[in-house]
């Protein structure tokens, strides 16, 4: 018997990929890759929570023309009263500079957001101008930090992006989480 589970594990080791063969990278141009839509409609619930444990929720809808990387995208905030209305535009084309502009109901005024307000947050939300960017891949350089963390039931690699450039992230790293069945990120942290 000892035989037989001696031979089952040596034979899991010489087909197993080893940890330092999987390319973080490529893990990420999967994630993308399998969005192969032209334009998306979501809605999405927030809940936060400050330090005393008291919860707010704000809701948005989303909706992007065109393909991830090439495309326009639409936040506008639904919930709660104060901050209804208020919308994002994002433009988001290859070669090109994103670009993104503002609509406030209060003011019934559309204005540009520069880029040196990309870590400010907006709305009266947690979100930056850059967390609702699309993020360009190329911007990153990327290091597999483990592949065995559970979520949701899932085996995931967990994934270290750094900016190639810091002055242009307010993030020194975005950690991601991506299932290891299907392409998707299940968790990120920054």
């Amino acid at each position: 018997m000892n035989a037989l589970l001696a031979s089952a594990i040596l034979f899991f080791l010489m087909t197993a990929p080893a940890f330092s063969d999987i390319d973080p990278r490529k893990i990420l141009d999967g994630v993308y890759e399998q969005d192969t839509s032209h334009d998306t409609a979501m809605r999405a619930v927030f809940d936060i929570f400050d330090r005393d444990g008291h919860k707010t929720t704000k809701k948005f809808m989303l909706f992007r023309l065109g393909s991830p990387g090439d495309s326009k995208t639409l936040v506008r905030f639904t919930d709660p009263a104060e901050i209804r209305g208020v919308t994002l535009l994002s433009y988001n084309h290859k070669g090109d500079t994103d670009r993104q502009w503002l609509y406030i109901p209060a003011t019934r005024r559309t204005r540009s957001v520069t880029p040196r307000e990309s870590s400010e947050k907006f709305a009266g939300t947690d979100f930056t101008y850059e967390d609702v960017e699309e993020r360009v891949l190329d911007d990153f350089n990327y290091r597999l930090l483990s592949d065995n963390e559970i979520i949701d039931g899932h085996k995931t690699y967990k994934v270290d992006a750094k900016p190639v450039d810091a002055s242009r992230s307010q993030y020194r790293y975005v950690y991601y989480w991506v299932s290891q069945d299907v392409p998707v990120i299940l968790h990120a942290e920054m």
